[in-house]
Parts: C-alpha cells; sequence; structure tokens
C-alpha cells in the first residue's frame, strides 16, 4: 500500500469548479469566483456545497482520480454533494453510501433533474456495507472526522480499503485542527489523531507550510488534509 498526504492547497482548476457549481440545481448562476493569493480561488455563494474547503476537496479529489469510463466507484458518506453527479459524468456507475435518507432523496431528485442515470443510492453506514473488492476508486470527503470514535474511525477506514480491488484508489479528506478556539466542535481531528490516521496508511504529515485554513467562530482553525491511497 502507497499513501500520499497533502494539505489542500488551493483550487487549481476553476474549469472544475464552474462544473461542480452547475450541478446543483437551486442556483447554479449565483457562484462568482474571486481570485485570491494569484492561483487560489474563493466561491462566493450560497451553496452549501461550497464550504469554504469543500473547493478545495472536490477539485483535488476530481483532479487526482484520473477517473476512466469503465471505473466502478463509490462516494461513502457522500449523501447528497455535487462532486457525486461530476464522478458520474467521468465513470461507468457511483454508489453513494449514506446513513441520512433526506440527504439521498435530495441527491435522488438532482440526478433525475440532471438525467444522470448511473448512480446508485444505499441507506447504510461504512461499518455495515459489505461489499469486497468492487471498486476501482472509493472517495470519503470530509466523513472521518464526523465518526467521533476513535476505534470505529480505524474500523470505516480498513473497511473501505477491503472494498477495493486491487490496484485500487481511495481518497480521503477531513478536517484537522491546527489551532483550537474558545468553543468545543464536535467535526475535527486534532493532530495527534491525524498522525494515527495517517500512519496506519503508511504515510507522513505534510509541512505546515502546504496549509490552507479556514477560520471558525472563537478562534477555531481546521485545515482539510487530503490522502490518496493506492494498493
Amino acid at each position: 500500500m502507497k499513501s500520499v498526504a497533502t494539505y489542500a492547497n488551493g483550487c487549481l482548476n476553476e474549469k472544475i469548479l464552474r462544473e461542480l457549481a452547475s450541478y446543483d440545481i437551486r442556483c447554479p448562476e449565483i457562484a462568482v469566483f474571486t481570485r485570491m493569493q494569484g492561483r487560489n480561488y474563493v466561491v462566493t455563494s450560497d451553496l452549501s456545497s461550497f464550504h469554504w474547503s469543500r473547493q478545495y476537496e472536490f477539485t483535488w479529489a476530481v483532479l487526482e482520480s484520473n477517473l476512466t469510463p469503465v471505473d466502478c466507484v463509490l462516494d461513502a458518506g457522500g449523501g447528497y454533494s455535487v462532486l457525486q453527479y461530476a464522478l458520474a459524468k467521468r465513470c461507468k456507475n457511483v454508489k453513494i453510501l449514506d446513513p441520512n435518507k433526506d440527504y439521498l432523496k435530495i441527491a435522488e431528485k438532482t440526478a433525475k433533474t440532471l438525467e444522470i442515470s448511473n448512480i446508485e443510492l444505499i441507506n447504510e453506514t461504512i461499518e455495515n456495507y459489505q461489499n469486497p473488492h468492487q471498486f476501482d476508486k472509493i472517495f470519503c470527503i470530509s466523513v472521518l472526522e464526523h465518526i467521533k470514535e476513535k476505534e470505529l474511525r480505524m474500523m470505516c477506514i480498513e473497511k473501505l480499503i477491503k472494498m477495493l480491488k486491487p490496484d485500487g484508489q481511495l481518497f480521503f479528506t477531513f478536517d484537522v485542527v491546527m489551532k483550537a478556539g474558545n468553543e468545543i466542535y464536535d467535526f475535527y481531528v486534532d493532530r495527534y489523531e491525524a498522525v494515527e490516521i495517517l500512519a496506519k496508511l503508511k504515510a507522513d504529515m505534510p509541512p505546515d507550510d502546504q496549509i490552507t485554513v479556514g477560520s471558525f467562530p472563537n478562534g477555531c482553525i481546521l485545515a482539510a488534509m487530503c490522502v490518496k491511497v493506492e494498493l
């Protein structure tokens, strides 16, 4: 197993960002892109899909995966996000795994509106889903930080690896707390936990000078970690 970890460090492709924005059927036309610090972009929009780190994470996932028309893909914890439609446009089929029925209903409605028919929605958790050695590529975008129990988090990582075909690829992203604020948040991984996750995947923490961060209320600073795993 080979793993490479980087921080989400800027948006590399405005074309992909605009494509992703177009999949939000509620208001694709309002996404405004402002160039920041040379090569980075900020999406000014009320699209929930474009949380500060998603513009980096989703673009990274599309660029790094090099999807082909024969790939079978799993989006673990994908729920409703514009990423699944970008994946569906590039591969044979996409399975979306999520325990939230409401998210899946929105995803189904959007897929019908966009006339995308190669997405299968599965109402299940990662730990309970059984489908070993079936996927060429698996995406798990901003999910790990929502799994509070560390043992369960590690088990989910193991399960996702087992779901890959030989020579498959796994794409993780998760938020890492770079600076704690005055309020306790329940959706992050601290630096110590990030090191544990990367050690399990045989990867090292990237240097801090690669960091792109986002600020939350009361001084909490988060960085989006991106990890590519190849079997």
